[in-house]
């Protein structure tokens, strides 16, 4: 079986946008499954996503995240071989977003921010390695068939 190419089979300028929407959705969701499956959410309603963002990233298990994240990044750079480099970094872009517009609406509640970041930088990786390892067992498969 050969492998599933993206660009190929919807086109090239919609298959880097296809990527570029679901890299962020599958990494936010990489962090929330585990905590909404094991832990249950609880957020506050008029805050709805920002509160979402933060109970995510406060109640993070991360074994479960890295492997999803992994998973995630595999997938992503499976089934887009060019764009890989900048798949598994995407996967961690709505928690700085959303930290930033938390920081602009609320300029004091964020005094540690730097450290947030790197935090964010270090879950990049499981899924940098996750689109790195999916791109060349894509390539593989289309070499060989």
């Amino acid at each position: 079986m050969a492998g599933f190419d993206l660009v190929s089979f919807i086109g090239t300028r919609r298959a880097k946008i296809v990527s570029l929407i679901s890299a962020p959705i599958l990494g936010f969701l990489s962090l929330f499954l585990p905590v909404l499956l094991l832990t249950g959410v609880e957020y506050e309603k008029e805050y709805l996503v920002s509160s979402l963002v933060r109970y995510t990233y406060e109640g993070l298990i991360p074994v479960p995240t890295v492997i999803l994240l992994l998973a995630a990044g595999a997938l992503l750079g499976f089934l887009s071989l060019r764009l890989w480099w900048l798949l598994g970094p995407l996967t961690m872009l709505v928690f700085p977003v959303v930290e930033l517009i938390d920081m602009m609406i609320w300029p004091t509640s964020h005094n540690l921010w730097p450290f947030e970041f790197i935090i964010y930088g270090l879950f990049c990786i499981p899924g940098f390695v996750g689109a790195f390892i999916g791109s060349r067992i894509a390539r593989r498969m289309k070499k060989s068939s």
